[in-house]
């Protein structure tokens, strides 16, 4: 396989190229970064052994709250790559309209990388860097939010199979505004907002929509001769069950939030069964998309279980601390963008047959990284000294992504081996 030239030309040539590169760039970093800060707060907890022998590091502090300044960088800057480079490549083919142009695409990209680059700087700094990228990133999404939305309206095909998923994407920028409020100092609740938001009305609703979409196409592409039965109305049926579950998590009572678990656990588990998963294909592209619909399924489920612990009284605090979000984020979210993108990066290169085992090899990294970021806190229901022995997982993610930009990245770098365009 010839290797070709890596040029600004080639990468600048599809949206998928751009953002698909630059979002595991920024994967791999924010996962060292917050590697690196979780080990400054829990080192007086690890053996001082070698150079912590002189006593543990000093704590590394932001200029805003670092549970919050995670979520954004996870929730918002990290899928704004992912988002942009799939739906950008993806929406304009299945809605039979124009691709964006140059310039807006090019527009969008760098605002992303700003925002995205400036904020973690910024939590170094000063609050005036982070607003000022916050603003950015805002401006990234209101300008994604608008190509999007105005393509689907000028289509005259797939607009109701295709609009539950863009109005997963459309609270995005109110997110990020409230937040930037928040910064500003003038709405304190804008940091709670942003995450009850991040995760309820943006991620939660996307990763299930973009499941009910990609998950059926993706298996029949590889296995043509297996059906996959997907509802008419199930995109629409997760957006209003996770919009239920923002609005009951945001303003209703304590553990009133696991009505809208249960009721998602229950359609999405009759999902997958619709599909018929037990008989998806084998290759390593569709292993990990069910893979990680076993971790959506999972943490769904100890989503329900907690609210229901919380309901009837057991306790003020959730029984296993974070590991639903990040059995959702870390085991479902990280298992589809690898899936997807590496699908697309390689479909779209005229290269969907190479690198297969090194893309398996990853896959597989993603489960264990999602295990090791999970069973810590499950254990440390039982066993506290266990609950946060899971920020190690951080460099783990870091070195799977890593790996995907050494390894598969240079493929969006170089022309397709076909001769195409694109």
């Amino acid at each position: 396989m010839s290797t070709g030239k890596i040029s600004w030309g080639n990468f600048s040539a599809a949206p998928h190229r751009l953002f698909f590169w630059s979002g595991a760039f920024y994967a791999a970093l924010m996962g060292a970064l917050w590697t690196v800060q979780q080990l400054t707060l829990y080192a007086p907890l690890l053996p001082r052994i070698g150079w912590m022998g002189a006593g543990p590091p000093e704590p590394m502090h932001w200029v805003i709250p670092a549970g919050v300044a995670h979520g954004v960088i996870m929730l918002y800057a990290l899928m704004g790559y992912y988002l942009a480079g799939f739906l950008l490549t993806i929406l304009p083919r299945r809605l039979g309209v124009e691709p964006v142009g140059r310039g807006p695409l090019l527009a969008l990209w760098g605002a992303l990388l700003a925002g995205s680059h400036g904020f973690w700087i910024g939590l170094f700094f000063n609050r005036e860097l982070v607003a000022g990228a916050l603003g950015l990133l805002l401006a990234a999404y209101a300008c994604l939010v608008w190509q999007l939305w105005g393509r689907l309206l000028r289509a005259s095909r797939e607009r109701t199979v295709l609009a539950p998923l863009l109005l997963a994407v459309t609270p995005a920028p109110l997110g990020l505004g409230l937040l930037l409020l928040a910064v500003l100092g003038v709405y304190a609740e804008g940091y709670r907002a942003v995450l009850v938001l991040g995760v309820n009305g943006f991620i939660m609703p996307l990763v299930l929509t973009v499941s009910h979409l990609m998950v059926p196409f993706f298996t029949q592409v590889q296995a043509p001769g297996v059906e996959v039965r997907r509802s008419a109305y199930g995109g629409w049926v997760v957006l209003g069950l996770c919009w239920m579950r923002w609005g009951l998590d945001g303003f209703g009572p304590v553990g009133a939030v696991g009505v809208a678990d249960l009721a998602l656990l229950t359609v999405w588990t009759s999902e997958l069964f619709r599909w018929r998963f037990w008989r998806a294909p084998q290759p390593p592209l569709v292993r990990v998309l069910y893979l990680g619909q076993g971790w959506i399924v999972l943490g769904l489920a100890l989503f329900s279980w907690q609210a229901l612990a919380l309901w009837f009284g057991s306790g003020a605090v959730p029984p296993f601390g974070r590991a639903p979000l990040h059995a959702l984020l870390v085991g479902g979210v990280g298992s589809l963008l690898l899936g997807i993108s590496t699908r697309i990066t390689l479909g779209q290169s005229g290269r969907a047959g190479d690198r297969m085992s090194v893309a398996g090899a990853l896959f597989l990294a993603i489960q264990g990284v999602a295990l090791a970021r999970v069973a810590p806190e499950i254990a440390g229901y039982w066993w506290p000294a266990w609950a946060v022995q899971g920020f190690w997982s951080g460099g783990l993610w870091a070195l799977v992504f890593g790996a995907w930009l050494v390894r598969i990245g240079p493929v969006l770098l170089r022309a397709r081996a076909d001769g195409k365009p694109g």
